[in-house]
């Protein structure tokens, strides 16, 4: 029926039509059919078994003359074996079957395959087909009991009882979370298609309408407050928050009762209390969001931390409930104090007692539970329902109280112990009515198959064993790169002896200390086998020097000696090292002067020149001093010739000082060569 059922959505909603009258479902679910069997003509008898074989729907035969009389869209002919035979028009074959082509369940499955081709195509098939027919057959169950009270569910199948392993889980998550808006779209239809299954199944003639589904009055658990702030994830707040918008578009009110509001002051307490009670400013938020493999409170704490300065946790509570305040304003939620019920009076505690008593042994599975005080809250939310219902419950249109809530127990719960309209409804739940009425977006389909996800439990450690683990390594390192590494080796050996049940928080914290203390211990015993490795390698290498060393090396005193011999050498040769490096400098320092050496030079040629061989033509020097003793006195071509004649003058006195005191001045040298030694000394030693 899985493949009959996913090609009846595709069908029934091709052309985005969610509001379909009674004759016009009747006419979809019979035109799947003709696409099954390649319109082949059928009887009208051999074709009411083939309904009731693939869809386990009666239709009469006054139903099926009803529909195919529309002679646009069906052929019908009498023959002498049956009275009626009947296909579908070619016309309205082909515009059918062009519509599904790219837009049925395999297809999508086939082009997820295409992007994850790590995953068997036939496995993932039976695998995705039998989820969404699960989520089909649940949500028929959860329609017919918004629609007629009185029908009795023995079970009712949640997200998370699906009978899956952790790789088929994974597989189903990965393929509701893949990119792609028609997708998401095929899934809504598919779960859709549950309501209005129930509605050709119902015999009570009920017909949906928007104007009867809005001014309802929806109390939101605490679940869905915290994943609307972001406390389960960045992706889970999106979605959450599109399904508020889809609330306020449709004029619903939504509050938040006064128990709501205890549980989630109570709430954030005991996880504040959890945090700072073994938090730690060593604890490096970063190391606890590298290994986090899930998105909770203790995770939250650390994303927010990692980027603050001032990371107090009375500040961090401030800042939780600042996020609640503006998610209220936007939302227009209204806190609801008023007092419906005493809760003094021992008849209605009792009452309240005992159905705690019963949803916290129901979410135990018949176990002891540490979580009644969570129940107790659950069942004083479900009891405000009841009273503010005050008898108003024939149908989903009669009744305007519901709780809005993302613990699939308390709804199971809900629907398989109460008589009445369900009181507690999943997200999903009422935005698939709502998505029928209103403008649909490809965020809205999105949202919707978001909350279908199935929880793939803890992955690895859970966060509140990974901060006490991390409040242990804190006392021994600081050091992120060191926590990073002492974690990733806890890992390695799946945190064996440090995690257990019988393991207290302290023996947790205590456990770790000491694996973090015997991790570094190893590390340094590792560095010192390495350094002792090189030691003797690099002793192999002096043992040719002096056969006197290996006699050195038999005793401890001799060691002694050894060593200190060692040291001797090395000072020694140190301070060659220095001293030649401070020659160098020296030299260099010197090899300046010898560039004056040759200026000098050349300032007394020109003066032998100056006052010499005066008449000859080569001499460029008395050729230019009788051209200036020609120029008119006073003239300023005369003054600038006696300016130029005064240079070499000056260039010979500069470089006697250079010579002095780079070449001759030994007391200046040997100055200058102690400053070189202590520059090189300083640069050695550091």
């Amino acid at each position: 029926m899985k493949q009959e059922i996913f090609r009846l959505a595709a069908i029934l909603y091709a052309d985005n039509n969610y509001e379909v009258s009674s004759k016009t479902l009747h006419r979809k679910v019979i035109e799947s059919i003709f696409i099954d069997n390649n319109n082949e003509f059928i009887g009208l008898h051999s074709l009411i078994d083939k309904l009731k074989k693939q869809y386990n729907l009666d239709f009469t035969e006054e139903e099926i003359k009803d529909v195919t009389n529309d002679l646009d869209n069906f052929i019908t002919s009498n023959c002498k074996v049956e009275e009626l035979r009947i296909s579908l028009s070619g016309k309205r074959f082909e515009t059918i079957k062009g519509k599904i082509v790219y837009n049925n369940l395999d297809y999508f499955i086939e082009q997820f395959h295409k992007a994850n081709n790590q995953y068997n195509l036939k496995d993932l098939k039976a695998i995705i087909h039998r989820f969404l027919y699960e989520i089909f057959q649940t949500n028929i169950s959860s329609f017919s009991k918004l629609v007629d009270p009185s029908v009795q569910i023995q079970d009712l199948i949640n997200i998370n009882d699906h009978n899956l392993n952790s790789i088929e889980i994974e597989i189903i998550n990965t393929f509701l979370n893949w990119e792609n808006d028609e997708k998401n779209k095929m899934i809504f239809d598919i779960s859709n298609l549950a309501l209005e299954y129930c509605l050709i199944t119902n015999k009570k003639g009920i017909n949906f309408k928007l104007e009867n589904l809005k001014n309802k009055c929806f109390y939101l658990d605490t679940n869905v407050i915290f994943r609307a702030i972001g406390i389960n994830g960045e992706n889970r707040k999106n979605r959450t928050l599109t399904f508020l918008e889809k609330f306020k578009e449709a004029r619903e009110n939504l509050y938040i009762s006064k128990f709501t509001l205890e549980e989630i002051k109570r709430t954030l307490d005991f996880y504040i209390s959890q945090i700072n009670r073994f938090n730690t400013a060593k604890i490096n938020s970063d190391v606890f969001k590298k290994f986090s493999k899930s998105q909770d409170f203790v995770d939250y704490y650390h994303s927010w931390r990692r980027t603050r300065v001032n990371d107090s946790i009375d500040l961090f509570k401030a800042h939780i409930f600042s996020l609640i305040e503006e998610l209220k304003k936007k939302f227009d939620i209204k806190d609801d104090y008023k007092e419906y019920f005493d809760l003094k009076d021992p008849d209605v505690n009792d009452l309240i007692l005992d159905k705690g008593s019963q949803i916290n042994t129901f979410k135990s599975d018949g176990k002891s539970s540490p979580y009644l005080e969570a129940s107790i809250i659950d069942a004083k939310n479900v009891y405000l329902i009841e009273i503010l219902r005050n008898g108003h419950y024939n149908n989903i249109f009669d009744c305007k109280y519901y709780l809005i809530s993302a613990d699939q127990l308390l709804r199971k719960w809900d629907y398989t112990q109460n008589s009445s309209i369900p009181i507690v409804l999943l997200p999903s739940q009422w935005m698939s009515v709502l998505l029928r009425y209103l403008n649909r977006t490809s965020d809205d389909f999105k949202s919707f198959v978001s909350f279908l996800n199935i929880n793939n439990g803890e992955k690895g450690i859970s966060n509140d064993n990974l901060q006490l683990i991390l409040s242990g390594i804190s006392e021994i390192t600081s050091d992120f790169t060191q926590q990073s590494n002492i974690v990733s080796e806890m890992i390695n050996i799946g945190f064996k002896g440090i995690v257990e049940k019988s393991n207290s928080d302290e023996k947790i914290i205590e456990k770790s200390k000491l694996f973090a203390k015997s991790h570094l211990e190893l590390k340094i015993e590792e560095l010192e086998k390495s350094k002792e490795r090189l030691e003797n390698k690099f002793e192999k290498y002096q043992e040719h020097t002096s056969s006197a060393i290996e006699t050195l090396k038999q005793s401890k005193d001799d060691e002694k000696e050894l060593k200190n011999a060692e040291i001797e050498k090395s000072n020694k040769i140190k301070k060659e090292l220095i001293e030649t490096k401070a020659k160098l400098d020296l030299a260099n320092y010197k090899s300046k002067g010898y560039y004056w050496v040759s200026l000098a030079i050349i300032c007394i040629v020109y003066f032998i020149l100056l006052f010499t061989f005066q008449n000859e033509s080569w001499n460029i020097i008395a050729v230019y001093t009788n051209f200036a003793n020609s120029l008119p006195e006073g003239s300023m071509q005369k003054e600038v010739c006696k300016w130029i004649w005064l240079i070499p003058t000056g260039l010979l006195l500069t470089s006697i000082k250079f010579i002095y005191n780079r070449l001759l001045d030994s007391d200046g040298l040997k100055t200058k060569f102690n400053e070189y030694l202590e520059i090189r000394k300083k640069e050695i030693n550091s």
